[in-house]
């Protein structure tokens, strides 16, 4: 292995110094192996590019390596020329074969037959069903609370952090309940929690449920500055790759989250009845963590969408990289997580995969979906829907 950098790159991310940080890692375990020739690294005074300098001195790596050539140092290129772009194109411009699809359209009708094999299928053992959603999540492991910080309140609010056995902290703000057999709801948004509304905030309060607010991983005070970027495309960009890199999914590291808040919640505070209520990307991990768990009174989806099936280039942006699950049309759908949720479920100008809002005929026939799959699992809570 040779990564190759450079000092003037402007993306943090490919920064000479995350090199030098993975060689140093890695030195220790090709030392231990007996094969220190085998690792090695160069740096160049360059903008970003894979430049002649790049070029030359992975050829000179690959001689000595592949070949058994020469010393492992850089050597000079053959000289080329650069082809036009035209020259490079698999077909002339506008003359793409009508059998070669776009990704949308690849998309489009991938999803749509694995949609089709899904509202085909019959019952299958919820049990296992849920052990497929918690799999594709990437959820498995330990995960317990290790510590439970209190800060001063501020507001009226009761202010913590908890801290879990992986030492990572959940902060959180919390209201008890004005009436006591209301119980608690927890609000989330993928925004953290500055974002969430404050007339969703009153209208809990006006009905004395006790409110706790949280900042799941990677959103409000625990947010990553690369993941804070205002360009859509790179929100949660970041966190979510990487967690993908191990197989796991952000959504998966927020239904965790959630898990700890009501351990929280039970264990200081004796809750019985707990709610979850969240927008957008967070209002999926409330869903999929009564699916999995069962252990919610009701969940609260806000512009959160039906169905995984991709259906628009030019809205694709309205959610973050933080609502991917790889594998979740084989798996099922929506309408199977909230079949497998024992709680009931109300869905809230509810939305396509793409961010459109879905109305009328349309959400009629999701109403159906949605009935038929509680149907088939014996689903006694209404899934109801408010566009």
């Amino acid at each position: 292995i040779m990564p190759v950098n450079h000092n003037l790159e402007a993306n943090p991310t490919f920064y000479t110094s995350e090199m030098l940080r993975s060689y140093n890692n890695a030195q220790p375990v090709f030392e231990m192996l007996g094969k220190e020739e085998h690792l090695s690294c160069r740096t160049y005074d360059l903008p970003h590019g894979f430049l002649r300098e790049d070029r030359e001195a992975m050829l000179g790596w690959f001689d000595l390596h592949l070949k058994q050539r020469g010393t492992g140092a850089a050597r000079a290129e053959k000289p080329f020329t650069l082809l036009e772009e035209d020259e490079l194109m698999v077909y002339p411009k506008g003359k793409r074969d009508p059998d070669i699809v776009t990704s949308p359209e690849y998309l489009s009708q991938r999803g749509g037959s694995l949609r089709e094999m899904y509202l085909r299928s019959g019952f299958h053992d919820p049990v296992k069903q849920r052990q497929g959603l918690s799999d594709i999540l990437g959820i498995r492991g330990s995960r317990k609370l290790k510590e439970v910080h209190q800060y001063t309140s501020a507001g009226g609010w009761d202010r913590y952090a908890l801290e879990t056995n992986d030492l990572e902290l959940i902060p959180l703000l919390h209201l008890p309940p004005t009436i006591p057999d209301k119980g608690y709801v927890i609000l989330s948004n993928p925004e953290g929690k500055a974002a969430i509304a404050p007339e969703v905030i009153a209208e809990y309060r006006m009905k004395g449920t006790g409110i706790v607010l949280v900042d799941l991983t990677g959103t409000g005070e625990i947010s990553s500055p690369s993941d804070s970027s205002s360009d859509k495309q790179f929100v949660f960009h970041t966190s979510s790759r990487a967690l993908m890199w191990l197989g796991k999914t952000l959504l998966g590291q927020w239904v965790k989250d959630l898990e700890l808040v009501i351990e929280f919640l039970k264990t200081n505070y004796q809750a019985r009845e707990i709610s979850v209520d969240g927008r957008k990307e967070t209002a999926l991990a409330g869903l999929f963590l009564s699916a999995i768990n069962g252990n919610v009174e009701h969940v609260t989806l806000r512009d959160a969408p039906l169905s995984y099936l991709f259906d628009s280039r030019e809205t694709v942006d309205f959610y973050s990289m933080a609502v991917h699950v790889p594998r979740f049309l084989n798996w099922g759908d929506v309408s199977l997580a909230a079949a497998l949720a024992e709680s009931a479920v109300t869905f809230i100008l509810p939305r396509t995969m793409s961010g459109r809002e879905v109305r009328g005929p349309s959400l009629e026939d999701f109403r159906v979906e949605f009935v038929e799959k509680a149907e088939m699992y014996g689903k006694r809570n209404p899934v109801r829907f408010e566009p």
